[in-house]
């Protein structure tokens, strides 16, 4: 029996139940809403082609391209060809690698460990993303940790009981799963990594002289032999450079630049978040693990095997992604969550509490925190995709950041509390006083400090009560009135922290929960919140939804660079493959109503050409994908126009304009005036941003490509605002006679600008060279003098 540390008592029949509550869980997290996103274009859709053909019969699996075809073919054979049937396979898999990871730790390091490592497994975006698509590498990963549960338990269980026939079994287990590891991703990334480290280790402990002459000894010898050979091969391979994929490294050479050293750890950080917090300071522990009783013993080798493990996975996949030039999924996922299993563990049982430790794991999950912030996309590096870019429209960095922030402050206290007694709230008051007692210098220092607590408390008032009439600019009393709250936030922030202290020292058994709770948490938001959001952007599942929906079955669908493909899989009308712009214009331009789908990104020049002939918008039904919009040369009743143009390319002027201002420029466009969005009516203080809506008419056809240039001068400084017009999606050689065009930019007046009277000057230009400004205010610089900004 496992003492968990809070309280209870796991035994072999209470952990195989916790362990059945917890596979269920998993299978609900991996299988729940499969078909509620659809399939992404191409990444996914090249996974379920390859399986449709299988399917079909008309190709053979291949190693390493769409490695786990035959998996997902299997869904399609059994049931239909539906997203879900081919996700479920691959999902499944994804819960038998979380109940190997139960398996394989059990044996060495308990019950409560096993568990652990089985929900560390099953929380990691690493292993959701790669479970839930049917790009996902699940099969990979359960391959793997057939390897090294099946060589581990035959080699390195200590437990004499263990039959002859037993062990014999395993590593049989373990011949078939690297059989099936080689022909399916390849030996070099799915074989080798766990094999290597199971030999070593085996070897290891051969030459320590703690083996009998029994039959543990020969599994060993063919163990070795079984991982020097396939190691031979590959590297055999690897040096003959064959034109095409081989069993021994799965894919054919692509590229001869070396990948960085760094990218892959990257890689791994971002997709094993939240845990990779702690894997720096849990593969530090493993390293340094000591003890010589047959627990401790165990738990060595089941750390020197995740190690070995993980360094060989590492080397395997940067010399793979080198030579081969494809993206790849890191597999040894139970050796991360088994190193981070242990260290929780120990943490639990006092066994391992270290400050440093805590601050180290503090300071990876600050660096998540930043990483995430700049780059959100971040988890999607668990997946084998290459030249990956995050939606705009897709923002995750508010979830992230909650997230990792609750994780990092209770993981910093379950490696960092001990036991004690909870501090006096008078204590840190009282040691004011002792300090003040000492010497003249601490009174120096602590007088300083109420002064400073003062001038807060005076600064703040004259900010909230008084800033118009000392003249305070916008961006002081923000300061002033922030700083009124600091002599009262300080005492209460420390009681807070007090009294958090002595809550947590109450809870010490249970510090554990609450890091599994926030990680669970994560978990359901990434596989059920963050991909379905993402997948809506990468699957045109919408769009022909949206057609099927609105379009009789006499309406014929045109598609124009978006991929034919995944129409067979959606579309119920007629679709029309189309090559040439020209084609799909001919197409819409009819009287009887037409649709199309296209790149999202050509919505602008198709639309511009449409309207040439037609006079009118394209219909936009769907816009919601910024890869491919849907539309009709028709309105649809009852339906709103969903393109960016209806807004901002009009026939017309608005009716009123804040700030009508006329200039020309060279007889080719006409500013007609100008709104502001000010945050405080008329003016718009330092840090704070506005907005700026352009209103301009063309006049001729502009060449060139033409953008906007603004300054905004005065006190001699000079805040630029040069861009091009409506977000660079409809540049100004689109612009037809008679367009009225309304651009909106949104500005953010830097801190240091002192308060004044800002000129708004505004021009075009391309290069180095500007349209002359022939009517209306302007300077010698070919800029018009469009207004005034007030800055306060």
């Amino acid at each position: 029996m496992t003492h968990l540390g809070w309280h209870l008592e796991i035994g072999t029949r209470q952990s195989y139940v916790a362990f059945g509550l917890l596979i269920a869980c998993v299978i609900a997290l991996l299988t729940a809403n499969l078909s509620d996103f659809g399939i992404w274009d191409p990444w996914e859709l090249n996974a379920a082609d390859a399986a449709r053909r299988i399917v079909d019969r008309q190709a053979q699996p291949t190693p390493g391209a769409t490695p786990f075809a035959t998996v997902v073919a299997l869904g399609f054979r059994l049931v239909d060809v539906r997203e879900w049937t081919g996700r479920l396979p691959i999902a499944l898999c994804g819960a038998l690698t979380s109940a190997l990871a139960f398996l394989l730790v059990r044996r060495f390091a308990g019950n409560t460990v096993a568990l652990l490592a089985a929900f560390i497994t099953a929380t990691s975006p690493l292993f959701l993303l790669g479970s839930r698509l049917m790009l996902g590498e699940a099969p990979g990963f359960a391959l793997q940790g057939l390897i090294a549960a099946g060589g581990s338990i035959a080699l390195l269980e200590s437990d004499e009981a263990t039959s002859v026939r037993r062990r014999t079994l395993w590593f049989a287990t373990m011949l078939v799963a690297v059989l099936l590891a080689s022909a399916t991703r390849g030996a070099l990334l799915g074989a080798i990594p766990p094999l290597g480290a199971v030999a070593v280790v085996a070897t290891l402990q051969r030459g320590r002289g703690t083996w009998d002459a029994g039959a543990r000894r020969w599994l060993a010898v063919a163990t070795t032999a079984l991982a020097a050979l396939t190691a031979f091969m590959c590297a055999r391979a690897v040096i003959a450079d064959h034109a095409e994929a081989t069993v021994w490294v799965g894919a054919a050479p692509r590229s001869l630049k070396p990948a960085s050293f760094d990218s892959l750890l990257e890689s791994v950080f971002h997709s094993f978040a939240p845990w990779s917090a702690l894997l720096p300071v849990a593969l530090g522990r493993l390293a340094t693990m000591r003890g010589e009783s047959a627990e401790e013993r165990d738990r060595r080798l089941l750390g020197w095997v995740f190690l070995l493990w993980i360094a060989l996975g590492y080397g395997t996949q940067v010399l793979f992604v080198s030579r081969y030039g494809e993206a790849a999924t890191f597999l040894p996922v139970i050796a991360l969550s088994g190193s981070v299993a242990l260290l929780l563990q120990d943490a639990q049982t006092a066994r391992f509490q270290s400050r440093a430790g805590a601050f180290v794991a503090l300071l990876f999950a600050g660096l998540l925190i930043r990483d995430f912030s700049l780059y959100p996309g971040g988890p999607i590096e668990a997946l084998p995709i290459a030249g990956f870019e995050l939606p705009k429209a897709v923002n995750p960095r508010n979830a992230w950041a909650a997230g990792l922030l609750a994780f990092a402050f209770f993981s910093f206290v379950a490696l960092s509390l001990k036991r004690g007694s909870p501090n006096d709230l008078r204590a840190p008051y009282q040691l004011l006083g002792e300090q003040w007692r000492r010497n003249l210098g601490t009174k120096t220092w602590l007088c300083l400090g109420a002064l400073v607590l003062l001038a807060c408390l005076v600064g703040g008032l004259v900010g909230w009560f008084a800033p118009q009439r000392l003249h305070m600019s916008t961006l002081a009393t923000k300061i002033a009135k922030g700083s009124l709250a600091l002599p009262f936030a300080l005492p209460i922030a420390v009681a807070t922290a007090q009294l958090v202290h002595r809550v947590l020292l109450h809870a010490y058994d249970f510090r554990l929960i609450p890091t599994l709770v926030i990680a669970a948490a994560m978990a359901v938001y990434t596989a059920h919140g963050f991909l379905p959001t993402l997948s809506a952007h990468f699957s045109p599942r919408e769009v022909y939804e949206a057609y099927n929906k609105l379009a009789t079955d006499t309406d014929a669908l045109a598609e124009y660079r978006v991929g034919g493909r995944a129409a067979t899989y959606y579309a119920r009308g007629k679709v029309i493959d189309v090559e040439h712009q020209a084609e799909l214009l001919r197409h819409l331009n009819s009287k009887q109503r037409r649709w199309a789908a296209f790149p999202a990104e050509d919505l602008a020049a198709i639309d511009h050409q449409h309207r040439r002939a037609t006079g009118e918008h394209l219909f936009v039904i769907d816009a919601g994908s910024e890869r491919i919009t849907l539309a009709t040369n028709q309105p649809i009743p009852n339906r709103a126009n969903e393109s960016f143009l209806v807004r901002n390319v009009l026939k017309t002027p608005p009716t009123t304009i804040q700030h009508p201002t006329r200039a020309v420029f060279e007889d080719k466009i006409e500013l007609l005036g100008y709104d502001l969005e000010l945050p405080h009516g008329e003016h718009v203080g330092a840090s704070e941003s506005f907005v700026i809506k352009w209103y301009f008419r063309a006049l001729k056809p502009i060449g060139g490509n033409y953008k906007i240039f603004l300054h905004v001068d005065g006190q001699g400084l000079r805040l630029n605002g040069d861009h091009e017009p409506i977000d660079g999606k409809y540049p100004v050689r689109l612009w037809d006679p008679n367009d009225v065009i309304v651009d909106r930019q949104e500005l953010t007046v830097p801190a240091n600008y002192r308060a004044g009277s800002y000129t708004l000057f505004l021009g075009f230009f391309s290069g180095n060279t500007r349209l002359k400004v022939v009517e209306g205010p302007k300077d010698d610089a070919d800029r018009v003098r469009a207004g005034t900004l007030r800055i306060q």
